[in-house]
């Protein structure tokens, strides 16, 4: 019995020792309880806080889409990012956002939160910040294009001006090199009917024709009373015969010629290979009764445009010229503005370029090409008009030597 009461005892000792070693351990636990409580009662206010100045952000800011564009729209686009960008960092630093994150931060850490407020916030601002700098720098690259563009354009403007002044230049002095035009020559047949040289000849050699035939005539029928009037009548007879096939020779001459060439030389023969006309470094254009009309290269004159200067005029059977000739001129050709060039504007690859930059692209590319374009037409109209003036003044030049 006293056994029992011994053993039970000793239980409720054991039992009254562990109860009170429990009270003490939970009497420390809720004063650590108690602190971290009062760390997220604060921490709860501050996120309450926290969560009513984002809402009035938010409600700021709302409508606004900073993030929401290209670096390749237009530069009135990127220019109103970038006040969107600065009107949502201004609303954050109006809200104290980045102070109150701060604060919540520091109480979360000390009760170990590994979540922070500040560091989601400051990637917001850092993005914001990062979308302001590279709107500045496309922006300025634009200005920087524009400024190039205007710079350009008013170069182009000044070397156009140029040039017209130029060719008004030019104008002026073409005008005075002004050529007197060349007459046109007449044809053979009526040199020849002018100068009276076919009726004359015509007449000339029938009237010997008629006198041949009859002075044949009567020295048959007539009879010689002694020796000398028989050898007179003889040697008479002999000299008509002469003349007679000199007429015929010329007449058949009229009708059987052909105008030859030799070693680069043009002559005028017959058939029989008699020389009507000697040969020379002329082109005949013409024959009739021993003369002809003959054109003969004198000089020639290139730049743009190449001229050949020729002497114009009818000549005798010995080569000479008759009454003088014209001074003739004809252009032989003419430069070669060379192959046409033609201006590929590549396509758009929208890997490389935004549509938007290949339309400002191919914009550029078609302005660029207009203007070479207008450029090149003036220096050539220059250098025609340089050329023709220069040709002029040859042209003056050769009327006055060979005049």
């Amino acid at each position: 019995m006293k056994f029992k009461i011994a053993i039970t005892f000793i239980l409720l000792f054991s039992i009254n020792l562990f109860a009170q070693e429990v009270t003490l351990e939970s009497e420390k636990m809720t004063t650590e309880q108690k602190r971290v409580q009062k760390i997220e009662e604060e921490i709860r206010k501050l996120e309450d806080d926290y969560a009513k100045s984002k809402a009035q952000h938010e409600k700021n800011t709302k409508g606004l889409f900073p993030n929401s564009f290209s670096l390749n729209a237009d530069k009135n686009v990127l220019a109103q990012k970038k006040k969107e960008n600065e009107a949502v960092l201004y609303s954050m630093q109006e809200s104290g956002l980045k102070e109150k994150a701060k604060q919540i931060d520091i109480l979360s850490n000390s009760i170990g939160h590994k979540f922070s407020y500040r560091s989601a916030l400051q990637g917001r601002i850092n993005k914001l910040n990062e979308n302001i700098k590279n709107i500045n720098n496309r922006l300025s690259g634009l200005q920087k294009k524009e400024g190039e563009e205007n710079t350009d354009k008013i170069k182009y403007n000044i070397e156009v001006s140029k040039l017209d002044d130029e060719i008004s230049n030019l104008d002026a002095l073409l005008a005075k090199s002004k050529v007197e035009k060349t007459k046109k020559t007449k044809s053979l047949d009526d040199f020849l009917n002018e100068s009276g040289r076919t009726s004359s000849t015509k007449k000339s050699s029938s009237n010997n024709l008629d006198d041949l035939l009859a002075g044949s005539s009567q020295n048959k029928k007539a009879t010689s009373s002694n020796l000398d009037d028989l050898l007179s009548s003889k040697s008479k007879s002999k000299s008509n015969e002469k003349d007679l096939d000199a007429l015929l020779g010329s007449v058949e001459d009229d009708i059987d010629f052909k105008i030859d060439y030799n070693n680069g030389l043009t002559g005028v023969i017959n058939s029989r290979g008699k020389v009507l006309i000697p040969y020379r470094n002329w082109s005949i254009l013409e024959y009739k009764m021993g003369y002809a009309k003959v054109r003969k290269k004198i000089e020639t004159k290139s730049c743009y445009e190449t001229c050949t200067a020729y002497k114009e005029g009818f000549v005798d059977k010995k080569g000479d010229f008759i009454d003088g000739y014209e001074i003739d001129f004809s252009y032989d050709s003419y430069k070669s503005n060379g192959p046409l060039r033609l201006i590929a504007i590549k396509g758009h690859d929208p890997n490389k370029e935004s549509y938007l930059q290949y339309l400002n692209r191919k914009e550029r590319d078609e302005r660029d090409s207009k203007r070479r374009k207008a450029r090149e037409k003036r220096e050539k109209e220059i250098e025609r008009k340089k050329c023709k003036i220069e040709i002029n003044n040859w042209k003056n030049s050769i009327k006055s030597r060979y005049r």
